[in-house]
């Protein structure tokens, strides 16, 4: 039976709020665009997971013969040994080492962004290094749909009150807000129990 997420998802909140999203650093000669690289996405997150005493890992399972066909991407919080995981298959282009190689790149950078819902967005002086602003979470609708996640994942009044912590300090928008309000009510009626009529 999987765990209870009672300290991984305050964890996550509190590192998803400091994060900034990864910087436009790499350019795609083939669409002619550019887009943040693994190593740009990977520096946005490694100093909000270790602050919060979460690791992230990546491990590739070989399914097929002597082929790269699972990515698992693991969130742990390291004091209670709780996870959060995603797994994507692996369809490489060409079956040569270079052609597993940028699949597997190109996964990571995803399932990497996907967990924490970042977006790539271009280097404005410094901007790119800073903290999730509110009208970028509004305009890509990715911070409020991880709250919405997180609210999920709570089995009890009291994981969901310690959500509600973190998020009152979250930046978002009055829409944002108001939406992730409606959501925190819902789910408090959910997860509480009915009152006994004498």
């Amino acid at each position: 039976m999987e765990s209870d997420k009672k300290n991984i998802l305050p964890a996550l909140a509190a590192a998803i709020a400091a994060m900034p999203d990864p910087k436009k650093n790499a350019q795609n000669d083939h669409f002619k665009n550019r887009y943040a690289d693994l190593g740009a996405v990977l520096e946005c997150v490694f100093d909000p997971l270790a602050a919060n005493g979460l690791v992230l890992t990546q491990t590739i399972d070989v399914i097929g013969e002597g082929c790269a066909d699972l990515l698992s991407t693991t969130l742990w919080h390291v004091a209670s040994g709780e996870c959060l995981e995603s797994r994507v298959s692996l369809r490489p282009e060409r079956n040569t080492p270079q052609g597993v190689a940028s699949a597997i790149t190109y996964a990571r950078r995803y399932a990497i962004k996907a967990m924490f819902g970042m977006v790539d967005v271009d280097d404005d002086g410094n901007a790119a290094s800073q903290p999730r602003q509110p009208a970028k979470a509004q305009e890509h609708g990715t911070t409020r749909m991880e709250w919405e996640a997180i609210m999920d994942e709570a089995e009890d009044p009291d994981q969901l009150r310690a959500v509600g912590l973190r998020l009152a300090k979250a930046r978002l928008g009055a829409a944002d807000k108001a939406a992730l309000k409606a959501r925190y009510a819902e789910r408090m009626l959910d997860l509480t129990p009915p009152q006994e009529t004498p």
